[in-house]
């Protein structure tokens, strides 16, 4: 599981970086929206192991902003102007595609 965890947060900083978001939707929102198992395209990120429990698409989101913070220098906790966070959803604000707002 380390392993797909760890190339799904590869995908999703790289989706991030070239699209300007990423939605990481939760369990519930999975099964409500009928996402397939481990969709990593049009900026939705859904880990392949996500059924397994409810923490699984959390820790891949904890996991996205551990990289963002280490790898990348940007602070997640609301005071860096350059990317917005909200529960499921990471925008960087001076990217060309990103729309304003969340």
């Amino acid at each position: 599981m380390i392993g797909k965890t760890t190339r799904t947060v590869d995908h999703a900083v790289q989706i991030l970086f070239t699209e300007g978001k990423i939605h990481i939707p939760n369990k519930n929102q999975i099964k409500n929206e009928n996402y397939s198992r481990g969709k990593i395209k049009n900026q939705i990120i859904i880990d392949p192991d996500w059924d397994c429990n409810y923490a699984v698409q959390e820790t891949l989101f904890r996991k996205i902003k551990h990289r963002l913070i280490y790898e990348h220098g940007m602070r997640v906790d609301g005071t860096d102007p350059n990317i917005k966070i909200n529960e499921s959803t990471i925008f960087l604000t001076n990217h060309k595609f990103v729309e304003d707002g969340i």
